[in-house]
């Protein structure tokens, strides 16, 4: 699940990422990279979901909140991070496409 809200200064997603593998997964990073006009990188967060621990089956949270470079922001790529670095790209926001 993932709920946006777009900001006066920026925005804020909370989501919740689920464990569908049969293994446990540790040190899972969410990875926000936020989009100008040009669909270039503005910036990139990094958030833990809670707990950052997940067993087969278990579901984690997060929370992420960006109120800089308000004025150029036209979008984000939201994707994670696993503890080995691979990164899977998950979904697009708002002005991306």
């Amino acid at each position: 699940a993932l709920d946006f809200n777009r900001l006066h200064d920026g925005f804020s997603l909370n989501g919740e990422i689920w464990n569908q593998s049969e293994e446990t997964l540790d040190d899972i990073q969410i990875v926000v990279s936020v989009l100008d006009h040009n669909k270039e990188q503005l910036d990139e967060l990094l958030v833990s979901p809670a707990p950052a621990h997940l067993e087969a089956g278990q579901t984690a949270s997060f929370e992420v909140r960006y109120a800089e470079n308000w004025t150029l922001i036209h979008g984000y790529l939201l994707s994670f991070r696993s503890s080995d670095g691979t990164r899977i790209n998950h979904v697009a926001g708002f002005n991306v496409e």
